[in-house]
């Protein structure tokens, strides 16, 4: 997914805050990328997002000064939550295991989860 940066975003030093901010963000949440993970990471994903939402942290609100756009309505944060909640009488997908469930020594994940 490509960035469109804003006039004020493409001065020398501010494209550069900006740049550093957005590959920051991305190594957080890139929604280009959500779906190469396991079902449950990608709720554990959205369900945190959703609540940074609604605790008013995202988006930044730096961010949201300078592009008002970028806040979050309240429809758009019922399509989030959506995805949260399992509907009547469908199962989420389930992960097929290559690999029996380990517990990593270093910090407890476990790539087979």
């Amino acid at each position: 997914m490509k960035t469109t940066l804003s006039w004020f975003d493409e001065p020398t030093p501010a494209y550069w805050q900006v740049v550093r901010d957005v590959r920051e963000g991305r190594k957080h949440l890139n929604f280009s990328e959500i779906g190469k993970l396991p079902p449950g990471q990608q709720r554990g994903i959205l369900f945190e997002s959703v609540s940074q939402i609604e605790l008013g942290v995202m988006p930044l609100p730096a961010y949201k000064r300078l592009h008002p756009e970028s806040v979050v309505t309240p429809e758009q944060l019922m399509v989030l939550k959506s995805y949260l909640t399992p509907r009547r009488g469908r199962k989420l997908p389930q992960r097929k295991r290559s690999m029996p469930r380990t517990h990593s020594m270093t910090n407890g994940y476990s790539p087979a989860t």
